[in-house]
């Protein structure tokens, strides 16, 4: 028997759309539905109507009390990213994956500062699932 050189992983990008509601902090969440979880290693922000001042912290919480208390923070991906008003989309690196239990949420929580427009808020998040 030789050795095996497959990949064991295979790409399962994935996105939410949501609007963040003007001068507060909305939750858009994903929830991770694969029978073994999802790695994240990273993901794309797409913004419209947003302004100087607002930020994105993405985490991955346990809306549901599957594995912790309903509502724990599992984990802080970023803790609190200021976006540019004049650029319309963010690519996000993590340096190494992050495993993702089955039914664990992935929220990004938008904080608008505009006291007049809602924003728009898109994430593709960069998932891979194992084969096993």
């Amino acid at each position: 028997m030789g050795l095996d050189l497959r990949n064991k992983f295979d790409f399962a990008g994935n996105g939410v759309i949501g609007t963040a509601t003007k001068n507060t902090a909305t939750d858009i969440d994903f929830k991770i539905t694969e029978t073994n979880g999802a790695f994240l290693n990273g993901g794309k922000l797409l913004l419209q109507d947003h302004i100087w001042g607002d930020w994105f912290e993405i985490q991955v919480i346990d809306i549901d009390g599957v594995i912790y208390t309903a509502g724990t923070i599992v984990k802080n991906y970023i803790k609190k990213w200021y976006v540019h008003p004049n650029i319309d989309s963010l690519e996000i690196h993590a340096e190494y994956a992050g495993q993702v239990p089955k039914d664990l949420y992935l929220r990004c929580k938008y904080h608008s500062t505009s006291t007049t427009t809602d924003v728009k808020v898109a994430i593709n998040y960069r998932l891979h699932i194992s084969e096993s």
